[in-house]
């Protein structure tokens, strides 16, 4: 299941950089081509990546803010604690 998940993972993400890499060429001409589009579509793409991936931290912790853990270690949680 994990090898799945890791090719899904891989495949999605070099499809999504094909898509923005001609989203990117497309921006950059639309500005007037020439170093300057490319400079400002790069930095557009840029300020966008970085506001999707702040926006996407919150759902990567592995525990919510104010305690309790999500599905999966709550029964790792639940099972350590019989245990012990």
């Amino acid at each position: 299941m994990r090898g799945q998940v890791l090719g899904l993972y891989s495949t999605g993400t070099m499809a999504m950089q094909g898509v923005a890499a001609v989203l990117a060429g497309l921006l950059a001409q639309r500005l007037g081509g020439g170093p300057a589009g490319a400079s400002t579509a790069i930095g557009a793409f840029g300020c966008a990546s970085l506001a999707v991936t702040v926006a996407l931290i919150p759902g990567l912790r592995r525990t919510r803010p104010g305690g309790g853990a999500r599905g999966a270690d709550r029964a790792t949680e639940a099972a350590d604690s019989q245990q012990a």
